[in-house]
């Protein structure tokens, strides 16, 4: 099955849109055995970022199949939503419906959860993995292979909710005098949704920090304030976030970032896989890249809460900071040069 068509995000511009409606583009049943649906727009949330999916209904227009999507996942820019029809007798409906048009209905409490929590850290690209040993007798063994990386309703209302709070802590971190701790990765699932940071907080100050920050946070939820998504170029959205983004937006579009690593090997030998000898080799410059794709590309969307700098995201938030209600910091540890701030919010 060839698509070439990314689906239009509906999303994006419209956090607090719950129905709307969409064309039919395609039905399958996939190599795991479950049933999808491809559509030219949706507002359903895929997973990822840290960010669980949005669930809900899709019905054909003037028809009574009613498809319960259970699972929504993106693949180079096409969106499926995975689930089964509530009446299966239906289901040719469905095998036949290409071109008609669908209504979509979004679970909008799990949707307003989810964004109370979420933030999106993504990045991808292609690189090279080299293995290089030396020992006395051979100077260097060298592996070589390329790899792929990936680095970016009600419960639709609570998963909002969630996403919104982890963006907020990030707010209070500096707010408190932690400023110099990176966001690294969130997990905004309800079952214990955390944000983790690059740098340590002293074993000490620990405690202090929990306190600090829980009491900052709900001081700022208390104030409110409005909540918007924009989509910028650039060095605009850089503006907008306080000066800088972070490394995985490139302001090229569609542009590429490399990382490289430069080192001598032995032209002896037959393969790459050569022993060279310090006296009597020559020597290649060698030089290994990390290629590094932004998934944004030059036009970040920018999340913005309240009057505080804002930062790339793809996820879906609250319309204000006031409806994450309140927030409890449940832990901060430390460990292995990252720091990790959990969570919960209330009900």
């Amino acid at each position: 099955m060839e698509l070439t068509k990314p689906t239009k995000l509906e999303f994006y511009d419209q956090m607090l849109k719950f129905q709307s409606k969409a064309i039919l583009v395609h039905y399958f049943k996939g190599d795991d055995g479950r049933k999808a649906l491809i559509l030219d727009n949706t507002i359903f949330h895929p997973q990822g970022g840290g960010q669980p999916s949005d669930t809900g209904f899709i019905c054909i227009t003037d028809s009574n199949l009613r498809f319960c999507v259970q699972d929504v996942r993106s693949k180079d820019g096409v969106v499926f939503h995975y689930g089964v029809a509530e009446d299966s007798s239906m289901e040719n409906e469905l095998e036949q419906g290409k071109g008609k048009e669908v209504i979509l209905q979004v679970d909008e409490s799990r949707r307003r959860l989810n964004s109370r929590n979420q933030t999106t850290r993504l990045c991808s690209g292609t690189g090279l993995i080299v293995w290089l040993r030396y020992s006395k007798n051979s100077l260097f063994f060298l592996e070589i292979c390329w790899f792929k990386f990936i680095f970016g309703g009600h419960k639709l209302l609570l998963l909002s909710r969630l996403h919104s709070a982890g963006h907020l802590l990030d707010v209070c971190m500096r707010n408190v005098g932690v400023g110099h701790l990176e966001p690294w990765k969130g997990y905004h699932f309800p079952d214990g949704p955390f944000v983790e940071y690059k740098g340590t907080v002293p074993l000490n100050e620990l405690q202090n920090k929990q306190k600090e920050i829980e009491i900052e946070v709900n001081a700022l939820i208390s104030k409110g304030g409005k909540v918007y998504a924009t989509v910028l170029p650039y060095q605009e959205a850089a503006e907008l976030c306080g000066g800088s983004l972070p490394d995985y937006i490139h302001p090229v579009s569609g542009g590429y970032k490399a990382y490289f690593w430069t080192t001598f090997v032995s032209c002896t030998g037959n393969d790459w896989k050569s022993h060279g000898n310090l006296e009597s080799d020559s020597f290649w410059l060698l030089t290994v890249a990390l290629f590094s794709r932004p998934i944004q590309g030059s036009n970040p969307r920018i999340i913005k809460l309240g009057d505080n700098p804002g930062c790339p995201c793809g996820g879906t938030h609250v319309s204000d900071i006031s409806e994450i209600l309140s927030m409890k910091v449940s832990q901060i540890r430390t460990k292995k040069g990252m720091t990790t701030v959990f969570y919960t919010i209330g009900t």
